[in-house]
């Protein structure tokens, strides 16, 4: 049980790391995407990772790590008092949320000629020699953004 609990710690600090890195791409101000829509695609990129990290740190922080502060049959008593597995719902309504909005940073992404024949839940389709060179470019520009945040601090 001790390298679950022990991975389990590893994973929830970068985790949580990761979502603090992603926060300042994630709650950017000023981001139009009529105006910059590869801007507003690393954001809504960032908030994937912001909502998906989190939610991923926080279920299994209660499912592997708040657990082990319990005694067996205390866990087994606050278990059933919260409902068992229906505290789900909130985690998982997190990783939908950072579903939706991968895909719209996906469609964000795409070429000014493309974009408008494209949405957010049709965007998987779209041909991958020509997503992956707009990808690229995102990802190049997030790690510029970052360049810069440094730079600046």
């Amino acid at each position: 049980m001790w390298l679950n609990e022990l991975s389990a710690w590893v994973a929830f600090v970068f985790c949580l790391m990761v979502q603090l890195a992603f926060s300042r791409t994630a709650w950017a101000k000023g981001v139009d995407p009529s105006i910059d829509p590869l801007g507003a695609a690393i954001r809504a990129f960032g908030q994937a990772m912001f909502w998906g990290t989190g939610s991923y740190a926080w279920r299994m922080g209660y499912w592997d790590l708040f657990r082990s502060f319990f005694a067996p049959e205390a866990w087994a008593a606050w278990n059933d008092a919260s409902g068992g597995l229906t505290i789900n719902a909130v985690w998982n309504a997190s990783m939908i949320w950072a579903g939706y909005q991968a895909l719209v940073g996906l469609q964000l992404s795409l070429p000014d000629q493309d974009r408008d024949q494209w949405r957010w839940w049709n965007v998987v389709g779209y041909p991958p020699w020509r997503l992956f060179i707009r990808l690229r470019a995102v990802l190049s520009a997030l790690a510029q953004f970052f360049k810069r945040k440094a730079s600046r601090e």
